[in-house]
C-alpha cells in the first residue's frame, strides 16, 4: 500500500486517540513501550499524527516578525488557549525533499508529545494548517538558564546547584525513555514562571535541520554548537563509526553526558566552553587531540571537576573498547544533588553576584585553607 501524499499528516489517525489511550493507569508499561513503538512506525509510515497532536494556532499575522531565528527555523510567540505559547516553524528550499521530513517528524513528534516531566518543556501539540512543520510548546517566560543567570544573579533560593539539578533530572527522565536530548547546552535549558530548569530543543528539529541541508548543500553542515559536541559526532570514523552507523547510533545518551559536562563548565563558570578558540576548525582539532577546557580557579570542587573530565573521555565504538568510560546520567544526577549545597555556600562565600564575574578583588580576606575547602 503506498503512503498517502503530503500532507494527510495532518488528517486525524482517528476519533479514538491513540496517545491518550495509552496514558491509561490499566495498561503495563512493557504493553505501553511496545505500543509505542508500534504507533511511532505507524506515523512514519502513513505520514499521521493521533489528535492530541494537532491544535489550532492562529499564525497568520504577516505583521510581526520572529523573534528569534537558528539554524532552518523561526521562532514565535503566540497566543493560544489563554496564555502564551512558542512556535518553531521551519523553513524550506526549493528542493527539499518534504516526504522524507514528513516522515521523520511524523515518528518523532509523537514521541515527544508522550513525554511529560516537570524538566521537560512540555510539547502542546503541532499545527494543523500553514505553515506546516510547526511545533508548538510552552511559553518559558524566563528565557534560558545563562541570561537569567546574568539578570538575576542573587536570586534565591534559585541557584546553580537547582540549575543543574533540574536539568540533569529532565536528562534522566529522557534517558530512562530511551530518548536522547542531541542538543544540550545552556541556550536549551530554559526557565519557567516557577524557576525551574527545563530542557527544551530536542533532537527533532536537529535531526530535520541536518536532512534540510544535506539537501541544500549536498551534505550535512555542522551546527554552530560544535564547542557542546562530542568527539565521536565530529568525526565518527576516527571513533569506529563506520558509513551509515553514524546516523543510526549518534547522537547517543553517551554524546549527552559530554554535552552536560560542558553545559556544567558554561552554567558554573559563566563562560562557553573553548570561549577564546576560534575558527571552529581550530576548535575540532583541539577536541579531537584531547584538548578539554581548563578548570577555573574557584567554583569546581575536586569530586566535580573529576566528574567533568570523565564526561569529556572519548568513546570508542570498536568492540574492544570500554563504551561506558562516561558516567551514567544516575551517577550524575547523584553527585550533582551531593555537591549543590556546598556550590551555593562557596559563591556566598567568596563574594560573588554573577557567575560571569571572575575572582573578586577581596578575595585575600579569605584564607587559602578555607578558599581550598569550599573549592
Amino acid at each position: 500500500m503506498s503512503s498517502p501524499s503530503y500532507p494527510v499528516i495532518w488528517d486525524n489517525w482517528s476519533e479514538n486517540d491513540s496517545l491518550q489511550i495509552l496514558r491509561h493507569n490499566g495498561i503495563a508499561a512493557k504493553l505501553k513501550g511496545t505500543a509505542l513503538v508500534v504507533l511511532r512506525a505507524l506515523c512514519g509510515t502513513f505520514w499521521r499524527l493521533p489528535m492530541s497532536c494537532l491544535i489550532d494556532v492562529d499564525f497568520k499575522t504577516k505583521e510581526d516578525l520572529p523573534f528569534a531565528t537558528r539554524g532552518y527555523t523561526d521562532l514565535w510567540k503566540r497566543d493560544w488557549n489563554g496564555g502564551k505559547v512558542a512556535v518553531k516553524a521551519l523553513r524550506f528550499g526549493p528542493d527539499d525533499d518534504r516526504s522524507m521530513i514528513t516522515k521523520r517528524f511524523a515518528k518523532e513528534v509523537v514521541i515527544l508529545k508522550w513525554l511529560r516531566h516537570e524538566n521537560v518543556v512540555p510539547l502542546v501539540g503541532v499545527i494543523s494548517e500553514p505553515p506546516f512543520f510547526s511545533m508548538v510548546s510552552a511559553w518559558m517566560m524566563n528565557g534560558n538558564i545563562m541570561s537569567f543567570i546574568t539578570a538575576n544573579p542573587d536570586q534565591n533560593p534559585f541557584n546553580l546547584a537547582s540549575i543543574l539539578v533540574d536539568a540533569t533530572a529532565g536528562l534522566k527522565y529522557l534517558h530512562e525513555h530511551d530518548a536522547v536530548h542531541g542538543d544540550l547546552r545552556g541556550a536549551n535549558i530554559l526557565i519557567n514562571s516557577g524557576h525551574r530548569a527545563c530542557l527544551a530543543n530536542l533532537e527533532l528539529f536537529a535531526i530535520i535541520e541536518e536532512t534540510i541541508s544535506a539537501n541544500e548543500y549536498g551534505g550535512n553542515t555542522m551546527r554552530s554548537t560544535i564547542r557542546w559536541t562530542a568527539p565521536e559526532i565530529l568525526s565518527p570514523e576516527t571513533y569506529g563509526y563506520a558509513g551509515s552507523d553514524a546516523c543510526i547510533k549518534l547522537p547517543s545518551k553517551s554524546t549527552d553526558i559530554y554535552a552536560l559536562g560542558m553545559t556544567m563548565f558554561e552554567v558554573i563558570s559563566g563562560c562557553e566552553p573553548f570561549e577564546d578558540t576560534k575558527p571552529d576548525g581550530l576548535l575540532i582539532r583541539k577536541v579531537l587531540n584531547k584538548i578539554r577546557p581548563e578548570r577555573p580557579s574557584v567554583g569546581f570542587s575536586d569530586a566535580l571537576w573529576a566528574l567533568l573530565i570523565q564526561t569529556w573521555l572519548e568513546v570508542f565504538e570498536a568492540a574492544d573498547s570500554a563504551p561506558s568510560a562516561r558516567p551514567n546520567i544516575t551517577d550524575v544526577l547523584e553527585l550533582l544533588q551531593d555537591e549543590g549545597e556546598t556550590w551555593s555556600q562557596t559563591r556566598r562565600l567568596l563574594g560573588f553576584s554573577s557567575p560571569m564575574e571572575q575572582e573578586p578583588s577581596g578575595m585575600s580576606a579569605v584564607s587559602p585553607e578555607l578558599a581550598m575547602r569550599l573549592t
